[in-house]
């Protein structure tokens, strides 16, 4: 319970202090959840779970929360029953896929059976929305009715229905329901129509469509297909199939003992990590603890757990401090009419868990706004520029690098970064081989890096 208690806590402190793509990025590699999905066949859950943080994304780079991203992702949910899913794995040309003709939307075959030879039921319409626009007609008593209250309508049958017949027993309807019905029919014969056509467009080489050859049907197999299919040609059915002689398996001592040392072998590899993963900050394991005390500790990384500093340390230093400066620099930066009473609104938030640290809001506050007068500050304003923008690289033994950058502007077609540190005694050398990961990670994904540099927060304090 205590190791759950603390990775939830982790997640909830990474919501708040990266981007919510970059929080959920970090919060699906740390479960495995992603590594899980991943195993299904083809990978479907995967992708469709990659898909669902590409939505939380534009859902908050077009200013919307968290919560407002929850709820598209629900809206989603609702909305995609007929929705094929986004599998990590390219579809194999050796299997025989079955499904409804809203799954095959966006696929292709070189072949492609449309199956049902029953045609399908009669059309049922108890609803009719009025569709106003090009091309529409309507009676004379509906078009009156049109004029008279314009805008979307829509009318529909009371009926009552019990679960031992299919026939319902009507209690009320429009007394021009006869017209409403006759409106609706052509709409829902020219949905059933694209629908076919979506069905009939997906084979790459070879259609085949079933029939029923009996007489006295009213709804012929595929619709507007039907009256199409005299010329085309007979598939030719063999009859009968020559499938592989099954071989019996033997239980043998000796076939079960190959088994299990076989088993215990493939184990004994996938069990074996094939890549690793790590941070900028994680690496740089001689840092020292922004603390009062110049005392080694931890990794100086922001996204791990604030452990509660002991009573001899300074309110403003810590890492705990030093999340709410960045926090506080993050917001000023996107948010150039962030006024001071909305800097101090959203430090009371950042420090909910840390209320050591209400005491010196109003210094952190000053220090922010002493930054945001420096050179480089205007510098990146006037240019494009990301808030701690997250990346991730690939190196050497399948190993994968990633880290949050504080601050990223283009300057004349190329790239400055600028690293907050809010150590009480700053030692720039002490951090050049973080910045070297930087520049390389940088450079390694095609950016042009002009100068990378630290920014020594205390120095604005006052």
């Amino acid at each position: 319970v205590g190791q759950a208690l603390a990775a939830l806590r982790q997640y909830h402190r990474w919501t708040r202090i990266l981007p919510a793509g970059a929080a959920l990025d970090r919060i699906l590699e740390h479960t495995g959840y992603l590594a899980l999905a991943s195993t299904t066949p083809g990978g479907v859950e995967a992708g469709d779970l990659l898909h669902a943080v590409d939505r939380v994304r534009q859902v908050v780079e077009d200013g919307g929360s968290l919560a407002a991203a929850a709820d598209a992702l629900a809206a989603d949910t609702e909305a995609s029953n007929d929705v094929e899913s986004l599998p990590l794995e390219p579809g194999r040309t050796d299997v025989v896929r079955l499904m409804n003709l809203h799954k095959a939307k966006g696929l292709e075959a070189d072949v492609v059976f449309l199956a049902d030879s029953c045609g399908g039921v009669k059309k049922w319409i108890d609803v009719h929305i009025e569709r106003a626009g090009a091309g529409s007609t309507v009676g004379a008593a509906l078009a009156a009715a049109r004029r008279a209250c314009p805008g979307p309508r829509g009318w529909f049958k009371v009926e009552k229905k019990t679960e031992g017949s299919y026939a319902a027993k009507l209690l009320g309807e429009h007394a021009d329901w006869d017209a409403h019905k006759a409106a609706e029919e052509p709409y829902l014969a020219a949905e059933e129509d694209r629908l076919l056509y979506v069905a009939a467009t997906r084979a790459r080489e070879m259609l085949v469509v079933s029939r029923f050859a009996g007489s006295g049907r009213k709804n012929p197999a595929w619709g507007a297909l039907d009256d199409h299919l005299s010329a085309a040609k007979e598939l030719a059915i063999p009859k009968a199939a020559i499938a592989a002689e099954p071989r019996p398996l033997t239980c043998s001592a000796k076939a079960q003992a190959d088994y299990h040392g076989a088993r215990e072998s493939a184990d004994a590899t996938v069990n074996q990590p094939s890549w690793s993963i790590t941070s900028v900050t994680a690496d740089a394991k001689h840092i020292a603890r922004m603390t009062a005390k110049e005392e080694p500790a931890a990794v100086d990384d922001a996204t791990r757990v604030v452990a509660q500093d002991s009573p001899s340390h300074r309110a403003d230093a810590g890492m705990a401090w030093g999340m709410l400066i960045h926090g506080l620099l993050e917001h000023a930066m996107r948010h150039p009419s962030a006024t001071r009473e909305d800097l101090r609104r959203l430090a009371m938030w950042l420090t909910v868990e840390e209320p050591q640290l209400r005491e010196v809001i109003k210094q952190a506050i000053d220090v922010v706004q002493q930054v945001a007068v420096a050179p480089f500050w205007a510098e990146a304003r006037s240019a494009e520029h990301h808030e701690e923008a997250p990346f991730c690289v690939g190196g050497p033994d399948h190993a994968l690098l990633n880290g949050v950058i504080d601050l990223l502007f283009s300057a004349n077609d190329r790239w400055s970064l600028r690293d907050y540190k809010t150590d009480v005694a700053l030692s720039p050398a002490a951090y050049a081989p973080q910045l070297s990961a930087y520049r390389q990670a940088l450079e390694s994904l095609g950016f042009k890096v002009s100068d990378i540099d630290l920014v020594d927060v205390r120095a604005f304090q006052r």
